[in-house]
């Protein structure tokens, strides 16, 4: 996003998809701020493990993948105050 001041001294916003070739060929001029907005938080095809495991995280999600492929040894991948009876 560039915001410009115009002729008239009023700001208009510019925005630019940096993934169109054209797009990326506006030329920035002096006194534009330009702001690169967040991107969006939402993950494809992915698994987030969470709790009391010592690598919590984002992992790929595979095809008959099982949680024992993300935690395959207990005393290495899971905190000492788990409770293994419930998940």
């Amino acid at each position: 996003m560039i915001e410009r001041y115009n002729n008239q001294n009023l700001r208009s916003i510019i925005n630019v998809d940096l993934t169109d070739s054209a797009a990326r060929k506006q030329e920035l001029k002096s006194g534009d701020y330009v702001r690169v907005l967040k991107s969006s938080g939402m993950y494809e095809q992915s698994i987030t493990v969470i709790g009391a495991v010592t690598r919590p995280g984002k992992y790929q999600w595979q095809q008959d993948i099982k949680i024992a492929d993300l935690l395959p040894n207990l005393d290495s991948h899971i905190l000492p105050s788990a409770d293994l009876s419930y998940a």
